[in-house]
């Protein structure tokens, strides 16, 4: 969980946007990780204008993030011994492929 605040003041433009998200992982098998992040942010902005009446927003935002990758391990075991990507998708059909067999 996290929360932020941002303000910017300029000679006749201010903005202020403040915001709350949550972040869960999860994982279906050890090797790869589902991220979501549920994000709210609210925004004001006002431009003060000499000649017309001062301009201002408020809004909210609704945000949603996910993603998914492979755990560290595999990403550092890459860097490590230098496989290639071909290598690397091969090993793990075969990893994925022998542990599904033993599962029926």
């Amino acid at each position: 969980m996290g929360v932020s605040f941002g303000c910017i003041e300029s000679k006749n433009f201010t903005t202020t946007d403040y915001r709350g998200n949550v972040l869960a992982f999860y994982s279906l098998i050890r090797e790869i990780r589902l991220s979501f992040e549920f994000q709210e942010m609210g925004v004001s902005r006002t431009l003060e204008t000499e000649n017309a009446q001062d301009l201002k927003e408020n809004y909210w935002h609704l945000l949603l993030f996910t993603g998914s990758g492979l755990v560290f391990i595999i990403i550092f075991f890459m860097i490590v011994t230098k496989v290639s990507m071909e290598a690397l998708i091969l090993l793990l059909l075969m990893y994925f492929t022998k542990k599904l067999s033993h599962h029926k």
